[in-house]
């Protein structure tokens, strides 16, 4: 006799506890019951034929009878989405936070993409879904998170457990929000989370969030300090700093002219810019030269392809470029780092450049954005159609109400004071 079945050997087995307590079905196989260790509180089970599994979801009520009303109505819902072929996952927080940082890590990792993530981005990215984590549980399920949670304190939460136990502004929790979004949608895409997850986020204050632009002085400033020898030869003319100030140069210039976003700014590559074409400035009557950017959707925030009008100099400034550039391929980036690689405009760079300049950004939210920000106040200011510099900046009429009409909005009767022409560029 093997020793394996001897009696002495054999453990005796333990009663169990049922997991399922007060249970009972309502239709099928949809069945009602009460968690041992979860409470009062009422779950129901579901079986759903897209996902080849069960789905449990908490009823939210200790009541009976709606606890069936609930489960019935969930019912309803694995129904429909079944007979569409459609996922009703409810993956947990914690383990779409993983993938999501995951999937950034990859992205961050990368050198010469243009879908690559900056060290810091990832960084803020991995604090802020722990922070979003903390408040939400990790266990919770992203699908069954109520529509009105984020409404019902995450701006209070967070007052409470700011590190720096100082008042965050709109601006910041916008933000967090805004990645918790992106996760989201990241699990969305991937089918982690069903489609239909719909959450609700609390409406901030817009006028808070509105970024701060150089006052005209200030630009003149700032230009008069990029153009300086002082500035551009530091610390002699030939080194790499002196190298780079050149490019920073015309990083801002370009910006303060096109009304990039700067990420779209550091994707750009050469075969991005159009042919140049002439066009007659409807105030002052003179034919000028001026080229459209392509901006390919994968570059933009709204994922859409859009043609952006150069304003003013910004034309000369990208010529410069191309003779100070050692990369100037089709595909090498416009504005790349030493080796070539994208260069991620950090904001570092920008408070440095406005410390040498004398302007002082203590009490505003002076950031690369600020650039975007002067062209678009300079463009309504100017008398630009509203609806064509929405298109031209790639944002919608309410945005360019919120952030960028604080000045009065002139007689819209300019139409960019550039002809479009609206055709894919070709290399120059």
């Amino acid at each position: 006799m093997s020793i394996f079945s001897t009696t002495k050997n054999k453990k005796k087995k333990k009663n169990k506890t049922p997991f399922e307590l007060d249970s009972f079905y309502v239709m099928d196989d949809c069945k009602v019951y009460r968690r041992r260790d979860g409470g009062e509180q009422y779950w129901c089970r579901i079986y759903s034929d897209t996902d080849k599994k069960y789905i449990r979801r908490s009823l939210k009520t200790k009541n009976k009878e709606l606890a069936i009303i609930n489960c019935k109505n969930f019912y309803k819902e694995v129904i429909k989405l079944s007979s569409t072929g459609e996922t009703i996952i409810t993956t947990s927080v914690s383990s779409l936070t993983k993938k999501f940082l995951q999937y950034q890590k990859i992205r961050s990792e990368k050198k010469t993409s243009t879908d690559s993530l900056s060290k810091t981005r990832l960084k803020t990215m991995t604090r802020t879904l722990k922070t979003v984590g903390m408040f939400l549980g990790k266990s919770s399920r992203v699908g069954s998170i109520p529509r009105e949670k984020f409404l019902q304190g995450y701006e209070e939460y967070r007052h409470k457990t700011s590190i720096k136990k100082k008042e965050l502004d709109d601006v910041s929790i916008y933000a967090e929000l805004q990645v918790f979004r992106q996760m989201v949608s990241f699990g969305i895409d991937r089918g982690l989370v069903s489609k239909t997850t719909h959450l609700v986020y609390p409406k901030l204050n817009s006028k808070s969030g509105r970024r701060d632009e150089f006052s005209p002085q200030e630009y003149r400033k700032i230009t008069k300090t990029l153009n300086s020898k002082k500035y551009l030869d530091y610390p002699t003319p030939t080194s790499y700093i002196s190298k780079r100030r050149h490019f920073i140069k015309y990083v801002f210039l370009v910006l303060c002219n096109t009304g990039l976003r700067k990420g779209e700014c550091s994707k750009m590559k050469w075969k991005d810019l159009g042919e140049p074409y002439t066009y007659e400035d409807e105030n002052t009557g003179e034919t000028k030269e001026t080229i459209e950017i392509y901006i390919p959707k994968e570059n933009t925030k709204q994922k859409k392809q859009r043609y952006v009008v150069v304003y003013g100099d910004g034309w000369k400034y990208l010529q410069e470029v191309k003779k100070l550039s050692q990369y100037t391929k089709p595909n090498d980036l416009v504005f790349p780092k030493h080796d070539g690689t994208l260069w991620n405009l950090t904001e570092r760079v920008f408070d440095n450049l406005m410390l040498e300049s004398g302007v002082d950004k203590t009490e505003r939210k002076l950031t690369w954005y600020s650039c975007r920000h002067f062209y678009g106040t300079k463009r309504i200011e100017e008398g630009v159609d509203v609806f064509l510099l929405a298109d031209q900046m790639g944002t919608g009429i309410g945005m360019i109400e919120r952030h960028y009409g604080h000045r009065k909005i002139k007689s819209q009767t300019s139409k960019l004071n550039i002809f479009r022409k609206k055709s894919k560029p070709k290399m120059l």
